[in-house]
C-alpha cells in the first residue's frame, strides 16, 4: 500500500492508489476493495460481480468503504472509480435501512 521514495537525502513514502500497486491477496478488507476496483477498470461490472463471489468480506462491507471514498476530492481517480462501481451496483446493494442478505 505505500513505496519507500528516497531523493538524495530526502527519505518518505507515498501511498499507492489501485491503479499501481500490486495485489498482495485478498487478505484485508482494503485489498478486496482496491481488487474490485482494479477489476472494475479492467473488466468492467461483469467481472466485479463475479470476483465479489471470491471475496471473504459482505457487499456491504465493500460498499461502505467505496462509499468513504467519496469524501475525496472530486478529481482523485479513487473517488471517481468508487462513484462509478457504486452507481453501477446500486441495484446489489441494500438501500439505506434495507436489510441485506448478508446479514441472515
Amino acid at each position: 500500500m505505500i513505496e519507500s521514495k528516497k531523493k538524495g537525502k530526502a527519505q518518505g513514502v507515498i501511498l499507492l492508489n489501485y491503479t499501481n500497486r500490486e495485489v498482495n491477496g485478498k487478505q484485508s478488507l482494503i485489498d478486496c476493495v482496491q481488487f474490485v476496483m482494479s477489476t472494475f477498470a479492467k473488466g468492467g461490472y461483469t467481472e466485479v460481480e463475479r470476483e465479489l463471489a471470491t471475496i471473504s468480506f459482505s457487499r456491504n462491507e465493500i460498499k461502505d468503504v467505496l462509499e468513504a471514498l467519496l469524501s475525496l476530492p472530486t478529481e482523485d481517480p479513487e473517488r471517481q472509480i468508487a462513484q462509478k462501481i457504486i452507481e453501477r451496483m446500486g441495484q446489489s446493494f441494500p438501500k439505506q435501512g434495507q436489510t441485506g442478505l448478508d446479514n441472515f
